[in-house]
């Protein structure tokens, strides 16, 4: 007798309920990547400590896949965002340049307010985090 290879995410799963399982997960992932787009670093580090700390929960290994993935994206953008320490920098010495302040106009507010309004708080994190289980 043959047995069924159910594989979902470049992942096996030897029964059909793990595989509903993955199903659901990577419904309720796919979501969350579509959410981690709109948001900024300190709201994919609180989303990773909510999924970190169990109030979310994933039935399959999609979720740690998922977890790695978000911890791999907040570390390559805390790289990209952090200064260059002196010895990583060129030896030669080109003087620092003091950046140009914009004017606050009415459409650099609006930007401001617009990106302000992008952060989630930790209480929305975990109503977005329970909609998608709901959704399973």
């Amino acid at each position: 007798m043959t047995q069924k290879i159910y594989i979902v995410e470049g992942r096996q799963f030897r029964t059909e309920a793990d595989y509903q399982n993955a199903l659901k997960d990577q419904q309720v992932i796919e979501n969350l990547r579509m959410q981690t787009k709109k948001m900024n670093l300190s709201d994919q580090k609180k989303l990773l400590e909510v999924i970190r700390s169990g109030k979310c929960r994933f039935h399959s290994i999609l979720g740690q896949d998922y977890m790695e993935e978000l911890a791999e994206e907040i570390h390559r953008q805390e790289r990209k965002d952090a200064p260059v320490s002196r010895a990583n920098a060129t030896k030669k010495k080109e003087p620092l340049k003091k950046p140009v302040k914009k004017k606050e106009t009415p459409k650099h507010r609006k930007a401001a307010q617009k990106q302000k309004k992008t952060q989630f708080d930790e209480q929305e994190l975990d109503k977005i985090v329970k909609e998608e289980l709901k959704k399973q």
